[in-house]
């Protein structure tokens, strides 16, 4: 009777601890459950990101070509003001010869 007494109290901590084992690993099956959908949430919310940030690289790349294509043309104005310039100051010399050979007659 006292054997039984005992199997049965060792009987009864083996299934306690084994419920106590089962209960933790139903806890921890649960954290990973719950840490994998964060990480597919978060690896959805980086694709999102991912797709912004190419977005926003394609529109960084055409305005940058509208920069360019702006800074030549306003350097191709530049040069032809210059060009202009110079022009003027060899008419200028022109008139000026022009009118002294006026002022001579």
């Amino acid at each position: 009777s006292e054997q039984r007494a005992t199997t049965n109290i060792a009987s009864n901590m083996s299934t306690s601890s084994l419920a106590a084992v089962a209960s933790r690993i139903n806890e921890r099956n649960n954290a990973l459950r719950s840490e994998l959908t964060t990480l597919e949430l978060l690896r959805s919310e980086e694709e999102e990101l991912g797709k912004v940030l190419l977005a926003e690289e394609s529109s960084t790349r055409e305005v940058r070509q509208k920069l360019l294509t702006a800074v030549r043309s306003r350097h191709g104005l530049e040069l032809e003001c210059l060009r202009m310039k110079e022009d003027s100051s060899k008419i200028e010399e022109q008139s000026d010869a022009l009118q002294s050979c006026i002022d001579d007659i």
